[in-house]
């Protein structure tokens, strides 16, 4: 994973350093950050033989709520602990893509075992250096799963990691987002659809939804960070209840 250059290039180094620190099942250990000389600093992350939850679901269709909320319960266990690291570690990119699921179980037909990886954009918001702001032209993560908050340049913590974990939730068992995006809309178009645009309800895209389930998944979809769950940890213990 090619890290950043300029005046980044030190952020990117300090917070290499932490991510090597990380030991959790849930989470996809960095075991190297490194410099070179041509293409910068980079990652070196260990390898999950399998396939990741966005091609899963691409190629298999929308999956049970059940089967979908055993893995989102493992990314949200992953989640709780990079938030409740020392610096409050932020992932920033939390989607489908992100959750590898080991082909092993898969083949077993099982709810399989997942892991979130691509930690090349997590931050320590208490950290010296960092920040809570978005800065101009600077918004990370990937447009479908950004949280508004984030897009509006506003504070942001652990709660835009929930909603990003709660939309990955949404596409999982529906292949569709909380928001009906014009056809063929430019990334740069999803902001402004998804500050002016409520969610819709995850049962109105699928009705046989467990209603425990979808509202666990709706509450973590709200545009108020102060109106998800409180917690990673919550919001698992809510899918854990309604399973």
């Amino acid at each position: 994973m090619k890290g950043p250059s300029g005046d980044y290039a030190l952020r990117f180094k300090r917070e290499g350093r932490f991510l090597l620190e990380f030991v959790h099942p849930r989470v996809v250990r960095c075991v190297a950050a490194a410099e070179d000389p041509v293409e910068g600093g980079y990652l070196v992350c260990e390898f999950v033989p399998g396939a990741d939850l966005s091609k899963y679901v691409r190629e298999k269709g929308p999956q049970p709520a059940s089967w979908s909320a055993k893995v989102i319960i493992q990314l949200l266990a992953g989640l709780h602990f990079l938030h409740t690291r020392p610096g409050m570690i932020v992932h920033r990119d939390v989607k489908p893509a992100n959750v590898l699921l080991r082909l092993d179980r898969l083949m077993l037909c099982e709810a399989p075992i997942a892991e979130l990886a691509d930690l090349g954009m997590a931050r320590a918001l208490e950290d010296s250096g960092s920040t809570r702001l978005t800065q101009m032209g600077m918004v990370p993560g990937t447009a479908q799963y950004i949280a508004p908050e984030v897009f509006s340049g506003q504070e942001y913590g652990p709660a835009a990691d929930i909603y990003s974990a709660g939309i990955a939730a949404y596409y999982t068992v529906t292949r569709q987002f909380p928001f009906d995006y014009p056809p063929e809309a430019e990334e740069n178009a999803y902001p402004f659809h998804v500050l002016a645009k409520e969610p819709l309800p995850v049962q109105m895209r699928l009705p046989a939804i467990p209603p425990l389930i979808g509202a666990a998944i709706d509450k973590a979809c709200r545009k108020d960070p102060g109106q998800r769950h409180p917690s990673a940890l919550e919001f698992a213990q809510a899918l854990k209840q309604a399973d």
